[in-house]
């Protein structure tokens, strides 16, 4: 969302919106191959408040199996009471419930599904003072998806999803999130930002035992960090390219959503009217 990017939302006298069209592509788990477009708007509301909107969606290819779907909604307000500063809150709403079928009786790994499946809150908070950026956010699921993945090579022994982990029943925890930039200015319109963004499950995920019950996933809670590059290019008064880049150097030992990435790399358009 642009509030928790390394970057100041500024709208130029005059303008009140902003869109923005995007795409990244990754490299996953197992050696699969994301591609992630997204569209985005952002309106000015009086001096002090601002609004974000967010669609996604996400092509995934691998081991001899494709899927395109729609993702998720993000739809967020925030407060700036001053100039270098904000407060956020949204919601992540679903388009999706991340149970689509690779045939009658096999459910996509959550490595191949667009979507988490989970309703989420997110709330933070953004500082940017001078050429520094900080960003802090908690983002917290309430509604779990219906990826009800299992593995099973007695019954299904032809299924390519075999070695990937069950997420039947699957309860994931929340991330606590923090962003530090810097900005690096060359000339008047092209300007570098490298940063760390950590990435702290907050808590052990959890799956149905043997019992009726629930167990928790061990090695699924702790710190992913990664180190981010964002290049901007100012394109006219109006408009702008960003392109950016992030590789993790430390990563958490289970990751049951299939959200991990072994590099990223994106570009966004965007233009203010």
């Amino acid at each position: 969302m642009p509030v928790f990017k390394p970057v100041k939302e500024i709208f130029a006298p005059g303008q009140k919106n902003r869109m923005s069209f995007g795409m990244s592509a990754g490299v996953g788990d197992y050696s699969i191959f994301v591609l992630t477009p997204q569209v985005g708007y952002s309106r000015m509301l009086g001096k002090h408040f601002s609004a974000d909107g967010r669609v996604t969606a996400a092509w995934h290819s691998g081991n001899g199996v494709s899927l395109f779907g729609l993702g998720d909604v993000f739809v967020n307000m925030n407060y700036l009471p001053f100039r270098d500063f904000s407060f956020s809150g949204g919601i992540k709403l679903r388009l999706n419930l991340a149970d689509k079928f690779y045939s009658d009786e096999i459910v996509y790994p959550m490595d191949y599904q667009s979507s988490l499946g989970t309703i989420d809150f997110y709330t933070g908070i953004a500082y940017h003072p001078g050429n520094w950026h900080f960003a802090l956010m908690w983002q917290q699921p309430f509604v779990q998806n219906e990826n009800w993945f299992y593995p099973d090579s007695l019954d299904y022994p032809d299924s390519p999803f075999n070695e990937f982990p069950g997420t039947y029943g699957f309860i994931r925890k929340g991330d606590l999130i923090y962003r530090i930039a810097r900005t690096i200015t060359i000339g008047d319109q092209v300007s570098f930002t490298p940063g760390i963004l950590s990435v702290y499950h907050l808590a052990e995920d959890e799956i149905p035992d043997d019992f009726d019950g629930y167990e928790n996933v061990k090695g699924s809670k702790g710190l992913t960090l990664n180190i981010t590059l964002m290049t901007t290019i100012k394109l006219n008064e109006k408009s702008n390219l960003e392109i950016n880049m992030g590789l993790p150097v430390i990563t958490r030992d289970v990751q049951l959503e299939g959200l991990m990435r072994k590099f990223v790399m994106g570009a966004e358009y965007a233009v203010a009217f």
